[in-house]
């Protein structure tokens, strides 16, 4: 006789003819009172489903069902094992249950035998058992749902929160407000300071005044500036004295000085927002935007916006180099294709990349060029557009290790094409941060990597041999295809001390490219911050000695008192010349700050 028509799927091995006729025919159902013939069929489910050999059909019915359940037979020890935890899933996947109803499995030995009015009808209702902390089926609908092959701790501990890939922006820098160049030693902790003393820019001397505030409202970070140059002395007695040095307030961008910088959270959060100078700044994984400053001109003051939006399935990350006078902008959009997929599948961290960044006014020549009212150099001008396309994909990506291997392909619209391909590494132990990253480049003839950086305020105008940089690459670049490599470690401890050095360097004269940035943390009052950068690096006697092509600053702080600082600094700007070419010159500051701390 089938098993089909007991209640859980049991056999017949306990029971006789004569006992199931009478519990399952109408007439014994009319001897019964209904809770009474409920709670039988009840119990005989039970007693039947822990039956696993054939039984003497004169067996004896069972126990009467207001009594307490007795413990299983011992006769029953030898056919099934001691339960292990994965008893019950064994039972339920044994191919002579039916599947509509799973068969509960006795407690254990040890554990109390259940009551008659515990909990032993629910089986009796249709579905499977209420999932419990710690049993391995209440799991299964969770494995259901992942891809083929995978395994149920991925899925459990692999949701789209836990393996989602870090923004693929690096976020090389300081935590909290990036500071821009020249503010290496400002004190990180939020406050307010009045300072003042000697600059000289060029060949005339000032007074500077300026008044800072520096602000932290939760995940917002705020600075704020009032420099102010009185010219006291002029080296070529051409100049009036006493005046207000006109070049840092002649343009309706100038006034936006005044906002440093405003800040919400961070590059590798979920929501990223900008608007200040522009400091530093790598998108995507900087082939095409690394380390851009769009302030580097003394002349010149411009406002830019950032916005960086990371979400499981994708994100955006964005740049204008400023808002009053709008030229260079783009972005970079990606997305995780396998999310819509399969959010087990480790697949879901592959990410896929597409940028876009437009220089609307890019220099053609200097021949014919000029110089406004404005210090501004004028010269002929087109479109240049610079397009990416990028795979990543973190092989780890966790709080204490991420490392991400990535390939890019940039177009220069209408020059040429450059293949990056490379691995980024990040360590994040507590308090301590390393990041790494080493990659080849193979670039044709009229590509150039990381177009957009640290000096391409200057270059777009001047790069080499008195070119701009599109013209450079539209006579023909390189002249033939290179190959190169990068390699960039920085390591931060906490907001007291990061180090950042940085090296590129390709087949062919002058292609060597160095970058340095260190903030030391205080040490008997005296702390110091430093930034170079050199391009166009021939031989390594270059580096420190020719002017061509760099730009950094030297500062030190020295805290007399709680409340006053000695202040000095020598920085390697640029300024456009009578003569309408640019100009590395070195400015210096000695001066005194009284700062207080919230």
């Amino acid at each position: 006789m089938s098993s089909r028509g007991l209640p859980g799927g049991g056999r017949l091995a306990n029971w006789s003819l004569s006992d199931v006729v009478e519990q399952w025919c109408p007439h014994g159902l009319e001897r019964q009172e209904p809770v009474r013939t409920l709670a039988l069929a009840v119990v005989f489910g039970v007693l039947a489903g822990t039956s696993a050999r054939a039984q003497d059909l004169s067996a004896p019915p069972p126990p009467p069902i207001l009594d307490p359940l007795p413990a299983p037979p011992p006769v029953l020890e030898p056919v099934l094992p001691p339960p292990p935890p994965l008893a019950r899933e064994e039972v339920q996947v044994e191919p002579a249950l039916a599947p509509v109803m799973p068969v509960p499995v006795p407690s254990p030995p040890s554990a109390p035998p259940a009551s008659a009015d515990a909990p032993v009808a629910a089986p009796a209702v249709p579905g499977p058992p209420p999932p419990t902390s710690g049993d391995p089926a209440a799991a299964a609908p969770k494995k259901e749902e992942c891809g083929p092959g995978e395994e149920k701790k991925e899925c459990e501990s692999g949701s789209p929160e836990s393996i989602s890939t870090p923004p693929a922006s690096p976020g090389f820098g300081f935590s909290g407000a990036t500071p821009a160049l020249g503010e290496l030693t400002r004190p990180m902790a939020p406050g307010i300071g009045l300072g003042m003393g000697i600059e000289k820019i060029d060949r005339d001397l000032y007074l500077l005044t300026t008044a800072t505030g520096t602000f932290d409202l939760g995940p917002v970070h705020l600075g704020i500036q009032a420099p102010l140059r009185w010219r006291i002395w002029n080296l070529d007695d051409q100049k009036p004295l006493f005046q207000l040095r006109k070049q840092d307030w002649d343009e309706v961008s100038d006034y936006f000085r005044i906002l440093r910088y405003v800040e919400y959270g961070s590059p590798k959060q979920t929501v990223y927002a900008r608007a200040g100078e522009l400091a530093g700044t790598t998108l995507g994984h900087g082939t095409i935007v690394s380390w851009y400053y769009n302030a580097i001109d003394v002349d010149h003051w411009q406002t830019g916006l950032r916005f960086n939006l990371n979400l499981n399935p994708g994100g955006l990350e964005t740049m204008l180099q400023s808002v009053t006078s709008p030229r260079l902008a783009g972005g970079r959009l990606y997305v995780r294709p396998w999310y819509f997929v399969d959010k087990c599948s480790l697949l879901y961290r592959l990410a896929v990349g597409l940028s876009t960044y437009v220089d609307a006014d890019a220099p053609t020549t200097m021949a014919g060029s000029t110089v406004d009212e404005h210090q501004n150099l004028v010269a002929p001008t087109k479109t240049l557009a610079v397009y990416g396309l990028d795979l990543e994909y973190p092989i780890l990506a966790s709080e204490l290790v991420d490392l991400t291997p990535y390939v890019d392909l940039n177009i220069i619209g209408g020059q040429g094409v450059g293949f990056h391909g490379g691995v980024l590494l990040g360590l994040h132990p507590p308090v301590v941060d390393l990041q790494a990253r080493l990659e080849y480049r193979a670039l044709g003839a009229r590509y150039l990597p990381a177009y957009f950086n640290s000096l391409y305020e200057v270059q777009r105008f001047q790069y080499q041999g008195g070119k701009t940089k599109l013209q450079w690459l539209e006579e023909g670049g390189h002249g033939e295809a290179v190959n190169g490599a990068y390699g960039e470690l920085v390591v931060s401890v906490g907001k007291h001390f990061s180090l950042l050095g940085s090296y590129e360097d390709y087949e062919g004269p002058h292609n060597g490219a160095l970058q340095l940035r260190l903030l030391l943390p205080e040490v008997a009052g005296l702390r110091l911050g430093a930034y170079y950068f050199k391009q166009n690096i021939e031989a390594p006697k270059e580096i420190f000695t020719s002017r061509h092509n760099a730009m950094g600053v030297l500062e030190l702080r020295y805290q007399i008192t709680p409340i006053f600082s000695v202040l000095g600094q020598v920085a390697r700007q640029w300024q456009l010349g009578a003569d309408g070419r640019y100009e590395a010159i070195d400015t210096y500051h000695f001066g005194f700050q009284a700062g207080w701390t919230f």
